[in-house]
């Protein structure tokens, strides 16, 4: 199993256990997609230029319902996301990619 393969493995890992954690079905449907996101490609190369965006928008989507107030993460769904984060960070800065979207990042 390659670095790639390793990744998206342990990524598809930790939404299947925020997805499982959750109650609210729209928090549920967030993470959803994101799981759909990245493995909607049948490449690997593929799979993992998406985990960036997926997990942005992952971020984003739960940002929403907590601002709306439909619903909240507690101290281990907020680790969880944490560590998905940590994940996309080190495929963003893997290839042309994180150069090319550096402004969406740290500005």
């Amino acid at each position: 199993m390659n670095k790639e393969e390793k990744t998206i493995t342990q990524i598809n890992q930790l939404l299947t256990e925020l997805y499982n954690s959750l109650d609210n079905k729209q928090a549920q449907a967030v993470v959803q997609r994101s799981y759909n996101q990245i493995n909607l490609h049948p490449k690997l190369n593929q799979r993992y230029k998406e985990i960036s965006y997926a997990i942005k928008a992952l971020n984003g989507g739960l940002q929403e319902l907590s601002v709306l107030r439909k619903n909240h993460l507690n101290s281990k769904q907020e680790k969880l996301l944490r560590q998905l984060k940590d994940f996309s960070n080190k495929a963003f800065t893997n290839g042309f990619e994180g150069m090319a979207n550096f402004t969406t990042w740290f500005l």
